[in-house]
């Protein structure tokens, strides 16, 4: 995990930011984590009234390359 941020106004939210080598590199991740039951957290969507996923791709010139 790159960040992980929580806002102080409004209705709670909260924000990860994650940092893989690739869209395949998650996809690889998540499909391991789910297989071996560790994702979901227990009780962890039962928590979660909506949520979003947005995959961003960083540009070459990113610190985060």
């Amino acid at each position: 995990m790159v960040v992980n941020m929580y806002a102080l106004d409004g209705s709670p939210r909260i924000t990860h930011v994650w940092g893989f080598a690739s869209l395949e590199e998650r996809m690889a991740l998540r499909a391991h984590h789910c297989a071996e039951k560790l994702w979901p957290p227990k009780g962890g969507p039962q928590q979660i009234e909506k949520a979003t996923s947005t995959i961003c791709v960083t540009e070459p010139w990113s610190a985060m390359q």
